[in-house]
Parts: C-alpha cells; sequence; structure tokens
C-alpha cells in the first residue's frame, strides 16, 4: 500500500473513532433542539488576581476592560493603554459576549475544563470542570475561565461538573444564572 493511501486511512479512522463529525445536537434524551456551540476563544489557568468565586456575563468594553485588569491584577485607574502592560484582548461586543469562571482558591490545580455549551430557545447552558492534579504538597491556586462566546440575549446557565452518580453520569452544579438581556 502507498504511504499517501496509508495516510488517508490513518485520518479517517482517527475522525471516524474519535466520534466522527459533530452533527452540533445534543446526545442527551429528549434534546432535539438543543444544539452545542464552542466558544470562539478561551483563557484559562491557575493562577487569577481574583482571589474569591465569581461569575459573569461582560457584554460591554468598560466591562471588559475592568474585569481583564482586575484578573490581571492591576488596578483600573493606574493603567495607562498606551504605556502599560498587559494588553486588554479586543472583544467585538456586537457580536460576541465573555462569559467569566473564577473558582476561588482550590489546592493543585491547572485551570477549568470548558465543555461545548448547549443552547436551546429558552437557554444558553456553559458547563466547566475544574482540573485537578496529584501533589503531596499544598499548592494554593485560582483556576479561571474566560469564555468569549456569540451574544445571545437569552438566559445563560454556568455549571461546574461534580462527583458522577452511581450510573457514572457527571452530577452539573448551578454556580450562576444571567437573566436574558434587555433589548436596547
Amino acid at each position: 500500500m502507498k504511504p499517501k493511501h496509508y495516510l488517508i486511512i490513518v485520518i479517517v479512522f482517527s475522525v471516524l473513532s474519535a466520534g466522527g463529525l459533530s452533527s452540533g445536537r445534543s446526545e442527551e434524551k429528549g434534546a432535539a433542539d438543543i444544539k452545542t456551540r464552542s466558544p470562539a476563544v478561551v483563557w484559562s489557568g491557575a493562577n487569577s488576581a481574583i482571589e474569591g468565586p465569581a461569575y459573569m456575563r461582560i457584554t460591554s468594553d468598560r466591562q471588559w476592560r475592568d474585569l481583564w485588569l482586575r484578573h490581571s491584577g492591576i488596578k483600573p485607574k493606574a493603567h495607562d493603554e498606551l504605556h502599560n502592560s498587559p494588553c486588554i484582548p479586543t472583544v467585538d461586543f456586537r457580536r460576541f459576549m465573555v462569559i467569566a469562571v473564577f473558582v476561588g482558591e482550590r489546592n493543585c490545580t491547572q485551570g477549568i475544563r470548558v465543555r461545548p455549551a448547549a443552547e436551546d430557545a429558552k437557554l444558553l447552558r456553559v458547563r466547566y470542570s475544574v482540573q485537578f492534579y496529584a501533589h503531596f504538597r499544598k499548592d494554593i491556586t485560582r483556576p479561571y475561565g474566560i469564555l468569549v462566546l456569540p451574544r445571545v440575549s437569552k438566559t445563560v446557565i454556568v455549571e461546574e461538573m461534580g462527583a458522577n452518580d452511581a450510573k457514572g453520569k457527571p452530577i452539573w452544579h448551578k454556580k450562576q444564572e444571567f437573566p436574558p438581556l434587555k433589548k436596547k
């Protein structure tokens, strides 16, 4: 078999074994009208300057600037965008919104893992899990995830994955519910 044909077979097999090409639909029972959405951009890590648990829906440049600087450990009034770092990423808030998840202090984490968001006619459900690692000493971190998602005006629910139930399915804990945005 030619190497070129072998490579094509490996790629096809890899796509099929990884779940194939997704239709963008949820696999849950009764979820015929649920679409999945992946964030356009995700920033995730283990060390935010925001200490306590906080969940935010950001829909304006001013909110975004304040959040990014606070997360970076800089007081917004002390930041001069021309001369100071960090550079604040640009988000087009006419088309996108930011969902920010700050878990608070945890021991031995690498950040959070964001699951594809599930959207139906009434709400958008954002799910994540905290990524722990095994360590014998105390290693306090502040995991976070900052997600840029297509802007929706509907209710947004943020859920954290907990332990599994008796059947091995994850139990999701609601952390925040954002009401629908008001029309301008």
